[in-house]
């Protein structure tokens, strides 16, 4: 029985019988805490102070009765499991205490039932407790839906805040049966909460709340304030205890309120109130509940969402009017023109502002009287573009000239939108116009810079370009149609990348985006020119903004010269590369920061790495962690002595490890120190070795797999001997037995060669009991290994007469049985070593307990022996002793000299 810490109350007046009661649950391994009493007073005091989980009576007391102590516990209300422990009792009065409310009875004599008893009592409680909860659930949750739906027929019905407040807090009380409810308002101004309506027994609580402000002041709510603000709900489900309700605590329980709920109330998504209910029971509010009644209050600010969107309409329309009168305020003093066309797109209406830019009055613009000031060469177009737009009723924007009557000349920039009625149909257009010559002539300015920017990027070596994110060129020099043979129509619509060969393509796009990204970048490509020619190029990219966007702006250098003399170091790499790669093994070479430089292909055949991966890799990469700091003192070492080896695993990048031998010698490459060597393969002899060691511990498998099965054959004979030959040679002393008594005193033959019989059968049954001993004790299995070495001391002393000490703290051992068994087995081999070689005088043994480990001891005081003259007669008794040790995970210690006796020590691994 497994069980948490349980409170057991015992009547009882045989101290005996209580104890043994103590002894049967505490055998079960569960925690208990016990207490006995006698009388009803302190039974009494024992249900109050004590507060058993179970209580457990005797049938009659001197003063008391099982039948009192139930009705006693009825009298309280107490929920606790009732069993009848007696030593008789008869069948009705069982039956009658079980029916007046007892949960079990059980006879003393078979106290066996009694944990299983306690366990199926308290299951049935909590069962009956958990269908009486649901029940009220039930009952409570009907009455919350309840309350919900006239919640909602009632906001229907309702217009105004007040009459909604007034319905919502008596719907609470009358329908969903809280003891109090109130709602509270947010002064803006203040903060200060305050209740606005309440129903129930309020008796004056919500005046003794004096003013709740909604911040962590004094009189305020502190942290609840911030949950309400948040849009959270508070639960309080006993108002005694919950701090937070310290303050109104004295009050709230004088009239009755036991757990509490507040939920927020919104409109518009703002926090403007608190609708708080009180219920007359602790724990009111579980999951359900409070969904209910967030859905109930969520209805409540749907209905404020109503009647706040009625104000926001009215105000909506005192604000169109007011809008319109600020609106034609605004247009006559407006820094820009604004103009107001009909349908048609004939001007209506132009302010102050656009007869100024126009050199009209607003009577000479009406109608089409305004392309009258626009400059001849712009009206044409401007008309043309003004009736499609107003012909297809779509906005409109251009830019265009006035010319006033002195002759000085605006550019300004018009647009105008359609003007839609609540019907979405065009009633006119509404438009601006905007002065914009001061940008006119700062453009032209900037065509004059371009101008001479054009003349300096021609004069520029080599080829000049701009190009953007699309990618389109947008500047470029002449040297660009010179060399490649394209003219500037056809780079104008070209993608950069066409001008260069395929094959560079992502060289290309990396050193653009590393521009971008970085700010500058440089890149060797081969420029393609139109008839197919390619010409390599030295290119550098810098990161700009142009006209508010990334560009990339840079030059490009011919260095068909500089690539002549590349290709002829090439072909010389070329050649030390073939020579490198007809290398036995590996080849690298790396310098001091461990930066490869090169390396042969069996090193990417080998390694699994290519080349790009290989050139970010750092030679101890390619190594375990076991491994580096012997790697890293052989590396060092090349760099000062000059030159060094190392046998090391080499770790491929499927994190295979293959085993290498490694040389390396100080080289001078291009200007620097490097260390330059080969790999050589050495995997067939290590795993010839693996091989070994495989077998080596399949081999121990076996063995600890054998000692396991002679164990379990042991333990077989032995029942089979017991249970059957024993058996049977008991019956057959029975049977003799019985002949003799049968038989005439007379015959004193036949009466003595029967006693002669049963002699024998007294020899057997003595042979059986000593060949069962040796097969294996049946006090290991029943007492354990402290008894069982202990028995096993006295039989070897009384055999060979040889005293045994035996020393140990412990009393009593619960082990894993494979851990008991290797113990006694290797206990009776070295015993039985001693008896036949040691000629020792003592012998002293001993088990000692560490963290985890059980170590032992078997130490005697005899010859000892050579131990490596034992191993050449091929003895199996400590090899077998071994074996049971490794094979349980242990230590296996021998330690003899001739002469000087024997100590054996072995260290296994436990868990109790």
């Amino acid at each position: 029985m497994v069980m948490d810490e349980l409170k057991i109350l015992i009547l009882e007046d045989n101290e005996a019988d209580a104890e043994m009661i103590q002894r049967v649950l505490k055998k079960t391994g569960g925690h208990f805490s016990f207490k006995v009493v006698m009388t009803d007073s302190a039974y009494t005091k024992a249900l109050q102070e004590f507060k058993p989980d179970v209580i457990l009576s005797d049938n009659a007391l001197p003063q008391f009765s099982a039948s009192e102590a139930l009705q006693l516990l009825k009298q309280q209300a107490l929920r606790i499991p009732f069993i009848l422990v007696t030593g008789t009792v008869s069948e009705e009065f069982a039956a009658g205490i079980i029916k007046a409310g007892a949960d079990d009875y059980l006879l003393k004599d078979r106290m066996a039932r009694l944990p299983a008893a306690i366990e199926a009592a308290l299951k049935q409680k909590q069962t009956e407790i958990q269908k009486e909860e649901a029940e009220h659930k039930i009952i409570k949750v009907n009455r919350l839906y309840f309350f919900i739906s006239q919640v909602n027929q009632m906001i229907v019905r309702t217009t105004n805040e007040k009459t909604l407040f007034k319905d919502a807090c008596k719907i609470a009380v009358e329908v969903g049966m809280f003891r109090m409810a109130w709602i509270g308002m947010i002064e803006e101004s203040t903060q200060r909460l305050l209740p606005v309506m309440h129903a129930g027994e309020e008796l004056d609580f919500l005046a003794g709340l004096n003013i709740l402000t909604m911040n962590d002041s004094p009189e305020g709510i502190g942290p609840m304030a911030n949950e309400f603000m948040k849009g959270n709900y508070i639960i309080c489900n006993d108002i005694e205890t919950d701090p937070r309700m310290e303050p109104w605590k004295e009050q709230a329980l004088s009239r009755g309120y036991l757990s509490a709920m507040g939920i927020p109330l919104t409109r518009f998504g703002k926090v403007v109130g608190v609708f708080c209910f009180y219920a007359s029971e602790k724990n009111f509010f579980d999951a359900e509940e409070i969904t209910l009644l967030v859905e109930a209050a969520g209805d409540v600010s749907f209905a404020l969402e109503i009647f706040g969107k009625e104000v926001l309409r009215k105000k909506a329309e005192e604000e169109v009017l007011e809008s319109e009168r600020r609106y034609q305020t605004l247009a006559e003093v407006s820094p820009v023109g604004i103009f107001h066309t009909d349908a048609d797109g004939y001007t209506t209406y132009v302010n102050p502002r656009w007869c100024q830019m126009s050199g009209l009055t607003p009577a000479l613009a009406e109608g089409n009287g305004w392309l009258n000031a626009v400059h001849p060469d712009d009206r044409k177009r401007l008309f043309e573009g003004w009736e499609a737009a107003t012909n297809a009723k779509t906005s409109s924007v251009s830019e265009y000239r006035f010319v006033r009557n002195d002759n000085t000349v605006t550019w300004v920039m018009g647009q105008a939108i359609p003007e839609r009625n609540t019907d979405n149909v065009i009633i006119g257009y509404v438009g601006t116009i905007t002065d914009i010559t001061e940008r006119k002539l700062a453009e032209e300015q900037i065509v004059n810079e371009k101008n001479l920017s054009d003349k300096i990027i021609n004069s520029l070596p080599g080829i000049f370009y701009l190009a953007d994110q699309t990618p389109r060129l947008l500047r470029w020099n002449g040297a660009l149609e010179e060399i490649s043979g394209y003219n500037e129509a056809e780079i104008e619509v070209m993608t950069p990348i066409t001008l260069f060969d395929p094959e560079d393509h992502t060289a290309l796009r990396k050193g653009l985006e590393r521009s971008y990204r970085e700010g500058m970048a440089d890149v060797e490509v081969n420029l393609l020119t139109k008839s197919g020619k390619k010409i390599p190029f030295y290119f550098t990219g810098v990161g700009v903004e142009y006209k508010g966007k990334p560009a990339v702006l840079g030059i490009g250098i011919d260095i068909s010269e500089r690539k002549k003399a590349q290709d002829e170091i090439i072909k010389e790499k070329n050649i030390s590369d073939s020579i490198i790669n007809s290398l036995p093994g590996i080849f690298y070479l790396y310098d001091k920061q461990g930066q490869f430089l090169r390396w042969n292909n069996n090193f990417e055949k080998v390694t699994l790495y290519d080349a790009d991966e290989i050139k970010h890799l750092h030679p101890l990469q390619l190594f375990d962690e076991d491994e580096k700091e012997l790697l890293t003192e052989k590396i060092s070492n090349v760099f000062v002595v000059g030159e060094d080896n190392v046998q090391a695993n080499l770790m491929i990048k499927t994190k295979e490890k293959i085993p290498y031998y490694f040389t390396g010698i100080a080289i001078d490459y291009e200007g620097d120190k490097c260390l330059m060597g080969v790999g050589i393969d050495f995997s067939e002899r290590k795993k010839a070795q693996e091989e070994i060691k495989e077998t080596s511990e399949k081999l121990r498998q076996l063995t600890a797999h054998l000692l396991n099965v002679r164990e379990e054959e042991r333990k077989r004979i032995g029942r089979e001997i017991h249970d059957e030959l024993g058996q049977q040679l008991t019956a057959i002393k029975m049977d003799v037995a019985w002949i003799d008594k049968k038989i005439e005193p007379g015959a004193e033959l036949i009466k003595t060669k029967l006693k002669n019989i049963i002699t024998l059968l007294d020899g057997s049954n003595q042979s059986i009991r000593r060949i069962l001993a040796e097969l294996r004790p049946g006090i290991l299995d029943d007492y354990g290994l402290i008894e069982a070495l202990e028995w096993q001391n006295r039989q070897f002393t009384a055999n060979t007469g040889i005293p045994v000490n035996f020393v140990t703290a412990e009393r009593e051992l619960k082990l894993p049985e494979p851990v008991s068994t290797c113990i006694f087995r290797i206990y009776q081999e070295a015993f039985t070593n001693i008896t036949r070689y040691a000629h020792a005088s003592r012998v002293t043994t001993s088990i000692i307990l560490e963290t985890g480990v059980i170590v032992v001891i078997i130490k005697d005081d005899g010859i000892g022996f050579d131990t490596q003259a034992v191993q050449s007669k091929k003895s199996f008794g400590v090899l077998g002793m071994k074996e049971r040790v490794f094979s349980l995970g242990g230590t296996f210690e021998l330690e003899t000299t001739p002469g000087k006796g024997t100590t054996i020590t072995i260290r296994l691994p436990y868990h109790i």
